[in-house]
C-alpha cells in the first residue's frame, strides 16, 4: 500500500495495532478529522480510571435522580402497571 488514509479515533490498544500495521504498511498515512488526528472526545476518558468513567456517565450525570434515568423508572413504573 503507498498511501493509507485513517479517520476515526484510536482509542485502545487494538486501535492502536491496526494504526501501527497501517504505519508499516504505507509509504504515506493521511489522517484526516480530530479524531484520527487528536483522539477525539472518546479519549478523554483515558485520564480517569474505566469505574470512575462509568459512574459518571451512568450514575452521576445530571439527568439521573439517585442513579436511575427518571424517564425509564417512569417506563418501568408503567411496564409493570400495565402487567
Amino acid at each position: 500500500m503507498t498511501v493509507g488514509i485513517l479517520s476515526g479515533a484510536v482509542n485502545n490498544t487494538t486501535n492502536l495495532e491496526v494504526v501501527k500495521e497501517m504505519r508499516e504498511r504505507s509509504k504515506i498515512l493521511i489522517t484526516l478529522g480530530d479524531c484520527a488526528v487528536f483522539g477525539g472526545i472518546m479519549t478523554m476518558r483515558n485520564f480517569f480510571n474505566m469505574e470512575e468513567a462509568l459512574k459518571r456517565a451512568y450514575v452521576e450525570t445530571e439527568s439521573t435522580v439517585e442513579g436511575i434515568i427518571p424517564i425509564l423508572k417512569k417506563c418501568a413504573s408503567r411496564s409493570r402497571r400495565d402487567q
